[in-house]
């Protein structure tokens, strides 16, 4: 069984899915963005088949999910500060991304088996 430290999703007037670290402004390819986000212990209501991270591009018809948790150039991790979950959200920028505006998009289940979710600023990819 996995850990689970109860409580972890209590930030008081913050809530969990709010971005507390600043994006890269512009972000390069080669550059890994890391940014953390409060959240909730993935251990409270642990499911499968479900993403804690989308990398998204803006589209001429709204935010498109281009790449998830699922994929190798990501990387979710929590830590825990005062009994309170934060999770680290890395994305290595590849090399052939495509220049244009983008978010990092943290989703999750809370302790109470409701859903969250809370993203960054748009921030620019650029050469």
């Amino acid at each position: 069984a996995l850990p689970y430290h109860a409580g972890s999703g209590d930030h008081g007037d913050q809530a969990a899915g709010e971005a507390v670290s600043p994006v890269c402004q512009p972000c390069r390819p080669g550059q890994t963005l890391s940014v953390d986000f409060l959240s909730v212990d993935p251990a409270a209501q642990f499911t499968t088949g479900t993403n804690f991270l989308e990398v998204r591009r803006k589209t001429g018809t709204g935010w498109q999910t281009v790449v998830t948790d699922s994929d190798w150039s990501t990387r979710v991790r929590w830590r825990f500060k005062g009994g309170r979950a934060v999770a680290m959200l890395d994305w290595d920028i590849p090399e052939d991304a495509v220049v244009g505006t983008y978010q990092l998009r943290h989703v999750g289940i809370g302790e109470d088996g409701r859903a969250f979710e809370g993203a960054t600023g748009a921030f620019s990819i650029e050469r």
